[in-house]
């Protein structure tokens, strides 16, 4: 048999034991499943192969080629799951094929901005390092597939989660109309968009309700740094949004950036990522819009071409009113220190966890929550109860005003809190100018 990289191999180990003990036969399988699945591809990969050379061998399957992967899916499929039903190697096969893009998203940054390489604080230590680099679920769909009655033809895949399955995704030649108004209608290659399905019962039924503020949205938060809605609608089976794409980067690249050496200027160097990102949600809230489910991945960094800088922007407009039910539901299903780092559940607040209508104070805690875990560096930390948590960066040189305003963004009682992302962004840039 072929060498092939050890966590290619772990992975479908893992993948094809859970599929014939576990719900196997929808396109999303359980929360709990995927947690399994990183458990079981840790302990098999880490027996595999020595601590020190895990990111060479994670390296080794960044970099290979859509030939050279499918070819050692293929036979990865037919020595491993040659005792599987068809259906379960079909499922088997769409996990591994969507997984190689995954962990190329996870490691996307500044200096590897196709996330071919690893980068140099990647040191595994536990299943919970492997969240983003594993699917959590049988993708419903595949490379180079078209949707949406042919108008649109997969690319890769982007995000996979209990709530969405997002794309990468190249339109016709000539483009739907809502696209032309931007594009160029001339242009041989068409668009290139990211397509969100939502494949649930409840995310239709608020697609059905939401349809006309999203598409109001796209007209009215037509602003950069903004990614827009170019269209939403459902199938009748499935919900879907289909926005503009933008190539970028994680912010937990960002912490580990900044959070390397702390110091004053890192801490005031975050202040003024998080005021970017507020400034972005002030504009939804200026325009009447919610949010509704900020988390990291909301936010993605990318250069600037023309003043070679990077920027944020945030990614998933129009995600939250969709979606919202599904996470509320998963997060109250899930034990909070099951859920994996920088699931939405960890940075909303009492009242949206209760499932009340979110609003603008809502949104700011989800900043201040943003604000607090890359302080802290853990995309799990629950909301600290005091200001306990700042003694040991105030000594590193953190300020306390900024400790203030975080402690505000996160207080229990909403009528504490910025009353937006507006007031949240003008008391930060005081301190940042």
């Amino acid at each position: 048999m072929p060498k092939y990289p050890n966590f290619l191999e772990s992975l479908v180990s893992s993948a094809r034991s859970l599929l014939v003990s576990a719900p196997w036969d929808s396109w999303m399988s359980e929360f709990t499943w995927s947690r399994q699945l990183c458990k079981a591809v840790w302990l098999r990969w880490s027996q595999k192969v020595e601590n020190n050379l895990l990111s060479a061998d994670m390296n080794a399957f960044l970099g290979m080629d859509s030939t050279a992967l499918s070819l050692a899916i293929e036979s990865l499929v037919q020595s491993k799951g040659a005792d599987l039903s068809p259906e379960m190697r079909y499922c088997l096969q769409s996990l591994l094929l969507s997984s190689q893009d995954l962990a190329r998203n996870a490691f996307q940054r500044s200096k590897d901005p196709d996330g071919l390489t690893t980068p140099k604080w990647f040191e595994p230590k536990d299943p919970l390092d492997l969240a983003d680099l594993i699917p959590q679920g049988i993708p419903q769909n595949r490379p180079n597939e078209p949707v949406l009655l042919g108008k649109l033809a997969l690319k890769k895949l982007v995000e996979l989660t209990p709530w969405t399955e997002s794309w990468q995704a190249n339109s016709k030649p000539y483009p739907l109309s809502a696209i032309r108004k931007i594009g160029n209608p001339d242009s041989p290659q068409g668009l290139s968009v990211v397509y969100r399905m939502f494949p649930n019962k409840t995310s239709v039924e608020a697609m059905t309700r939401q349809r006309n503020q999203l598409l109001e949205w796209r007209e009215s938060l037509n602003t950069p740094g903004i990614i827009r809605i170019l269209k939403a609608n459902h199938d009748g089976n499935t919900a879907w949004l289909v926005h503009e794409y933008q190539s970028g980067w994680s912010i937990f690249h960002l912490v580990q950036e900044i959070q390397t050496a702390p110091s004053p200027e890192g801490f005031n160097r975050l202040a003024r990522w998080i005021k970017r990102f507020s400034t972005l949600i002030g504009q939804c809230h200026a325009k009447g819009a919610v949010h509704g489910l900020i988390h990291p991945k909301s936010f993605q960094i990318v250069r600037d071409p023309k003043q070679q800088v990077a920027k944020g922007v945030l990614v998933d407009l129009g995600v939250g009113p969709i979606a919202l039910e599904t996470v509320l539901d998963e997060g109250k299903r899930t034990k909070t220190s099951n859920l994996n780092p920088g699931h939405p559940w960890h940075y909303g607040s009492p009242q949206w966890k209760k499932g009340l209508s979110p609003g603008p104070t809502d949104d700011v805690h989800a900043l201040g929550m943003l604000w607090f875990q890359m302080l802290v560096n853990d995309f799990q930390a629950p909301p600290p109860g005091d200001l306990n948590w700042a003694d040991t960066i105030l000594d590193l040189g953190f300020s306390p005003k900024h400790a203030r305003i975080i402690s505000r963004a996160i207080s229990p009682l909403a009528q504490k809190r910025q009353g937006s992302a507006v007031e949240l962004a003008n008391e930060i840039e005081l301190l940042v100018k």
